[in-house]
């Protein structure tokens, strides 16, 4: 009995100093554009994890979860990864068929919610996708710097 109470001590020490919390920040797009929840034929939800045991704003590897959801079926999904510091992104999604995800980062130690140093954030990641009747399903496609050089100017 001694033995299954120091084992359970010590596995909870373990966990304790491990440092098992990280940041979760994430953020809902809709469409139609002016749609809600129960309104809404799409919804693209992003999900940036931020390293365990480190502050969002410390540069460190950040996990990208991109899925887009037609009511309650999932029918998009990507992951992608990145060293960043404090990571905001703006979507823009007025035609189905057209959707741009643009990636910045602050200096580290800068919070994502800190409007003074929004000019300063650089891009560091861009995505683009298109909805392919054909294949009836959404794709990935490059995008085009103008599309970037759009959202820097409206921050």
């Amino acid at each position: 009995m001694i033995v299954k109470s120091r084992i359970k001590y010590l596995l909870c020490i373990v966990f304790f100093l491990h440092g098992c919390s990280y940041t979760l920040v994430s953020k809902i797009s809709y469409y139609p554009s002016g749609a809600n929840k129960s309104t809404a034929q799409y919804q693209m939800f992003i999900e940036v994890q931020g390293e365990s045991g480190h502050a969002y704003v410390d540069m460190t590897k950040k996990k990208i979860c991109l899925s887009i959801w037609k009511g309650e079926e999932k029918i998009f999904y990507r992951e992608y990864e990145c060293k960043a510091a404090a990571l905001s992104w703006n979507i823009a999604w007025n035609k189905l068929d057209d959707i741009t995800v643009v990636f910045f980062d602050f200096k580290e130690g800068i919070s994502i919610y800190n409007n003074k140093d929004k000019e300063n954030a650089k891009q560091i990641l861009s995505l683009h996708f298109t909805y392919d009747s054909k294949l009836n399903k959404f794709v990935e496609y490059p995008i085009q710097f103008d599309v970037v050089n759009q959202f820097k100017k409206k921050q």
